[in-house]
């Protein structure tokens, strides 16, 4: 019978499939990762529409990440609201703020563009959003995701299922967008890891399997 694979064992084995993927995402060229960008928010566009949603959670992309840009665009000259987190480092918990253009944003955490708290006012907490969609490094068909290791999202989805129960409402779709070469065949899941309900890629929406 094989041993269970220790935390230091799991933890290795994540920083490594981190390594892999991360080289394989920013390998992508850049030209290819724009389309491919602009596929799936257009995508994600066309869902949130079709579902009549009034708003969207997406985030600010960083280095190589897929790209957000047209679909914020595409939400404020449509009259959807976008919702961006700010990563609070001291608390290591994610702040929702609603943003009206790219003037709202300034340089945050690890360098990453967050909504500008000196310009806006955080969404009250626990905010339950119409509909997550979360940046990554590698996902599954079977919902998982491979963040940076931060455990933000986790903590975040975590509170917003916690508040979603309490309140008798079902919990907001949480969807990753990725480039379809950050799909694998199975992401490394711990039980604090929270699965997505699917992935949206260049090549359209694909729901998790259950099993």
């Amino acid at each position: 019978m094989m041993a269970k694979a220790t935390p230091d064992e799991i933890a290795a084995a994540k920083k490594a499939e981190r390594s892999r993927l991360a080289a394989i995402r920013s390998g992508i060229e850049p030209r290819s990762r724009a389309r491919q960008s602009h596929a799936v928010c257009d995508y994600a566009a066309d869902w949130i529409a079709r579902s009549a949603l009034p708003e969207f959670m997406a985030y600010v992309p960083f280095r190589s990440e897929l790209d957000t840009h047209s679909l914020m665009q595409w939400g404020w000259e449509n009259g959807i609201g976008v919702i961006i987190p700010r990563c609070d480092p001291s608390a290591r918990q994610l702040t929702l703020y609603r943003i009206q253009s790219p003037d709202d944003l300034a340089a945050g955490a690890y360098g990453i563009m967050e909504p500008d708290p000196s310009r806006l006012t955080p969404l009250p907490r626990p905010y339950v959003p119409a509909v997550i969609l979360l940046p990554g490094l590698g996902f599954d068909g079977k919902g998982g995701r491979l963040g940076y290791g931060g455990g933000y999202y986790d903590r975040f989805l975590q509170e917003l299922d916690a508040e979603c129960a309490s309140r008798g409402i079902d919990r907001p779709l949480r969807f990753g967008l990725a480039y379809t070469e950050q799909i694998v065949s199975g992401v490394l899941m711990e039980d604090h890891d929270e699965r997505l309900d699917g992935t949206i890629t260049e090549h359209g929406i694909e729901l998790a399997r259950r099993e």
